[in-house]
């Protein structure tokens, strides 16, 4: 198991398939707060368009200012951590592509399930420097980070006037 040699930021690297997903599949943006950005996975199966399992998580990268930011991956229902296609286990961290890797304990490994389900569900690192460093858990997140399934992130949205983009990957 290798880590990626691209950089990436990867709340859970493996084949999401967001095709043929009865009540959700959808991948919710929500940009409208100048520092931060918040991406939420619906209800994804596996590739190729697998609905029997489905998992609910979520990035929110806030700006800390001076170039370093705050990146969190929170998860809900997660039901699945390998692909039928790809046997090997989820990327979960940060990725510079060359240099350092940042990722909880169990990313890449059989017990990545399990991990998703520690922390509350929440794995936090910074940038500092432009280098990658994961923050204890017992550093609180800042504000809400609402992930409580279905449509949470619309809902959410909603109730702050916010608006929000549909995008529909396939």
């Amino acid at each position: 198991s290798a880590t990626p040699a691209v950089p990436m930021i990867a709340p859970f690297w493996q084949d999401v398939d967001t095709r043929n997903q009865p009540g959700g599949g959808l991948v919710y943006y929500n940009i409208d707060e100048p520092s931060r950005v918040v991406a939420t996975w619906n209800l994804v199966g596996r590739f190729s368009q697998k609905n029997d399992l489905l998992n609910n998580f979520q990035v929110v990268i806030s700006d800390r200012g001076g170039g370093d930011a705050r990146i969190d991956f929170v998860y809900g229902l997660m039901q699945w951590d390998q692909g039928d296609v790809s046997p090997t286990p989820p990327f979960i961290g940060l990725a510079s592509g060359l240099g350092p890797t940042v990722q909880p304990p169990g990313s890449l490994s059989p017990s990545a399930l399990s991990i998703l389900n520690q922390n509350g569900g929440r794995f936090s690192f910074l940038t500092q420097a432009g280098q990658p460093v994961q923050i204890p858990a017992t550093d609180p997140a800042p504000g809400p980070l609402p992930l409580v399934g279905g449509l949470a992130a619309l809902g959410w949205s909603r109730r702050l006037g916010s608006r929000i983009q549909l995008i529909r990957t396939s």
